[in-house]
């Protein structure tokens, strides 16, 4: 099972604390892979009344103040993220306030100067570690089920099409303006345009990109044109 969310080098660029807000620190990652987006974007960021993602942080120094001795081993919670092509990939957090009398965790190190070595393990609403690998999976079968949903959402073209070999101007269309055959009802108008696109089903325009163009260009447009005209 593997629970490590995150992994890296973050440079402290802020350090604030307020009675409204809490204990907040803001960092830069060190070095990121800027061909890929903000690691951070895959988490939920504290927005309204939502809470953020909460992760078990654990933090060192890396210059070595005081070695490699952890400095802070709490919790953080994800309070947004950010993309600047001058500043780089930028992150806050919310932080527990120090129990030594310190007024803050990272009082003391230097924005801008001072860089940590931060584990993050996610939580879970129960505090226990969240399976990463569990994770992806799981909104990878969101993703796909978003994808489907937004898929059955798009008007299919078939069913345009079915609608258009219901009407009987288009009936009169295939045979005086197209020199296709007599067609009286919408059976013979489907049987005609199946032929006349190459497909074995209406429902083949829902899949096949060429197909779809094909009814556009030689059949719906020039239809819906005939008409306009006729109207006039």
């Amino acid at each position: 099972m593997s629970k490590l969310a995150w992994a890296g080098e973050l440079m402290l660029m802020g350090a604030s604390w307020n009675d409204k807000d809490g204990h907040m620190i803001k960092m830069k990652i060190v070095s990121p892979n800027e061909e890929k987006p903000n690691p951070f974007k895959a988490f939920t960021k504290r927005k309204g009344g939502r809470a953020g993602t909460r992760f078990h942080a654990s933090v060192a120094h890396v210059q070595g103040l005081r070695g490699n001795e952890t400095c802070y081993d709490g919790q953080f919670m994800l309070a947004g993220w950010q993309d600047s092509s001058t500043a780089g990939y930028g992150v806050t957090f919310w932080c527990e306030p120090p129990e030594d009398g310190r007024v803050h965790a990272f009082d003391g190190f230097t924005r801008g100067v001072d860089s940590f070595m931060v584990a993050l393990v996610e939580l879970s609403d129960d505090d226990t570690p969240v399976d990463q690998e569990k994770r992806e999976r799981i909104e990878k079968v969101e993703e796909r089920s978003e994808q489907k949903a937004q898929e059955r959402k798009k008007p299919l073209l078939s069913t345009a099409a079915a609608m258009i070999c219901q009407n009987p101007a288009f009936w009169r269309w295939v045979h005086h303006e197209r020199g296709g055959p007599v067609v009286v009802n919408s059976d013979q108008a489907a049987q005609w345009m199946r032929e006349h696109l190459g497909i074995d089903s209406r429902r083949d325009l829902d899949t096949m990109d060429a197909k779809a163009e094909q009814f556009h260009r030689a059949i719906r447009r020039p239809f819906a044109e005939w008409m306009e005209g006729a109207a006039a």
